[in-house]
C-alpha cells in the first residue's frame, strides 16, 4: 500500500495555491521581491516620477492635490529558495494513522506548490544528525522521483532536532522559506536549533505532527511502556489518573513549544493526523504563509 496520496484531482487543488513568504525572506539570487517602477506585481509604495517612468503609473489623484508627480511602484516576484525537512526518526513512526506517512504527503503538497510556483525546492530527511538531502529546483519533470525516495523513507534512529538543525544550517547555508515538519518530542529539547534558525536568513514554519495516540491516551493497565526510539522499557501504568496526569503536561508542552516559536518569529502549526492531510493547507492560507492565486 502506498504511503502518498497521488491522486490527480488533490494535485488539480493545489495548483491553486502559492507561497506568501515574509518581508525578509531571500532566496540565492538576491531578494524575493525588488522595487520596480511599472511592470505590474504587487503595488509597494510612491516615488517621484523621474525619465524613464511611464506616464500610466503616474497617480494623478495625489498630482490633484499636491501639483507632483508621484510614480507607482511595485513589488516584483522573482523565484524563491524552498527548503523542506522531514523528521524520520522512529518517534514519527506511531499511530494508528502514522505520523511518518502524514508527514510523507504534507512534504510531497509542499514541495508540489512550490515547483509549480516556479520556486528552487530542496527536500531533506533527517534523523540523528543524518540527511538524506534531494534538490529539487522547479523542475516539474523530477517530481516522479522525488515522490519514489519519498515513498522509500523508513523510520530510522533517534529524535536529534538540536544537532539536525545546526547541520543542515552549516552544510547547506539556507534562505528563503523553511518548513520543518516533526512531532518536536526530543529529551534533549529544541531550543538551540531553533534559535539558530530563527536569526538566519529564513521565515521558518515549524509544523508539529502529532497523533491520536499523543493527543488522548486511552487507559492501558500494562505493567511496562516501552520507547519506540530506545527500546528502553519503562515500568508504568497508564490509569484514569496517570492520563489526565499525562494530558495536563502534554498540553503544557505544546503551549510551551507555541509560545517559544511566536517569541523567534517563527510561524507554528499543530496538526493532528485524524484531520485529512489536504485541510492543512487551509491551515497555512489562514496564517499567511500561503495564497490562493
Amino acid at each position: 500500500m502506498s504511503d502518498l496520496i497521488t491522486d490527480a484531482a488533490l494535485f488539480e487543488r493545489l495548483k491553486q495555491f502559492s507561497f506568501v513568504p515574509g518581508r525578509h525572506v531571500s532566496s540565492s539570487h538576491g531578494n524575493l521581491k525588488k522595487l520596480s517602477r511599472g511592470t505590474g506585481g504587487e503595488f509597494s509604495d510612491y516615488r517621484n516620477y523621474g525619465i524613464g517612468d511611464e506616464i500610466k503609473y503616474i497617480d494623478w489623484n495625489i498630482y490633484a492635490r499636491s501639483n507632483k508627480l508621484f510614480s507607482k511602484v511595485f513589488h516584483e516576484e522573482g523565484n524563491m529558495d524552498v527548503h523542506l525537512l522531514l523528521d524520520v526518526s522512529k518517534s514519527m513512526d506511531f499511530g494508528k494513522k502514522n505520523k511518518l506517512r502524514y508527514a510523507k504527503n504534507i512534504m510531497m503538497i509542499l514541495a508540489y506548490i512550490g515547483i509549480t510556483n516556479n520556486h528552487n525546492v530542496q527536500f531533506s530527511a533527517f534523523a540523528d544528525k543524518s540527511f538524506m538531502t534531494m534538490p529539487l529546483g522547479h523542475n516539474i519533470d523530477i517530481f516522479g522521483h522525488f515522490l519514489e525516495s519519498l515513498e522509500d523513507l523508513h523510520p530510522q534512529g533517534i529524535t536529534q532536532l538540536n544537532q539536525s538543525i545546526l547541520s543542515y544550517l552549516h552544510e547547506q547555508k539556507p534562505s528563503g522559506l523553511l518548513f520543518i515538519v516533526s512531532d518536536f518530542l526530543d529529551e534533549e529539547g529544541y531550543e538551540h536549533g531553533l534559535t539558530h534558525l530563527a536569526h538566519s536568513p529564513l521565515h521558518v514554519c515549524c509544523l508539529q505532527l502529532l497523533c491520536e495516540e499523543e493527543n488522548d491516551p486511552k487507559i492501558s493497565y500494562t505493567d511496562n511502556l516501552q520507547d519506540i526510539e530506545s527500546n528502553r522499557l519503562i515500568n508504568f501504568n497508564l490509569t484514569r489518573s496517570t492520563c489526565q496526569k499525562y494530558m495536563k503536561v502534554f498540553k503544557q508542552h505544546i503551549e510551551q513549544f507555541k509560545t517559544f516559536c511566536l517569541l523567534q518569529n517563527i510561524l507554528y502549526l499543530n496538526l493532528s493526523t485524524t484531520i485529512p492531510v489536504d485541510q492543512f493547507i487551509i491551515n497555512l492560507v489562514q496564517q499567511g504563509i500561503c495564497k490562493r492565486k
